[in-house]
């Protein structure tokens, strides 16, 4: 799995142009304990995957966009809500993990945060902010991630039956 082989295929300078953390500390990954099969070298994976990509003639820079959507997805399971100031609405807890993604995928921190708890939605002729929920933000957070790895998986489809 991509997730998997990316933490542990990428060299130094990729660890820190991804901001790649160890598996064991991903939270999007249920089982910390399992995050290496006996049977699957995850480095050597990699490798192929690298290869692959070559071969289906992925460029630099798209390579580079994929682990940055890949990388982003990871960092966005870290983060973290918690409530703002005793009311239903929330806050994001752990801001550094936006940081991360921010950069990751050049967007503006701040408004991503505001995207995460408190969307613009439209209501009668006028746009307005929603407070989210800790609950509403997670799930909000967690549908963007399952649309962008969807969205990325179907554009490289494209690009192998080209």
């Amino acid at each position: 799995h991509i997730f998997y082989q990316l933490l542990v295929g990428a060299d130094a300078e990729m660890k820190k142009r991804y901001h790649l953390l160890d598996a064991s500390k991903i939270n999007f990954f249920t089982d910390k304990s399992a995050t290496k099969l006996k049977s699957m070298d995850d480095k050597k994976e990699f490798d192929y995957t690298l290869e692959a990509m070559r071969v289906i003639g992925v460029e630099d820079e798209d390579r580079d966009s994929i682990f940055r959507v890949i990388s982003g997805i990871q960092h966005a399971g870290q983060i973290e809500f918690e409530s703002s100031y005793g009311s239903d609405g929330a806050n994001v807890k752990n801001p550094d993990a936006v940081q991360h993604l921010a950069d990751l995928w050049g967007v503006n921190k701040e408004a991503f945060e505001r995207a995460l708890t408190r969307p613009r939605i439209r209501a009668g002729m006028e746009i307005v902010e929603k407070h989210l929920s800790v609950e509403q933000s997670g799930y909000s957070r967690d549908a963007m991630c399952k649309a962008l790895y969807e969205r990325l998986f179907l554009w490289l489809v494209k690009k192998v039956n080209r």
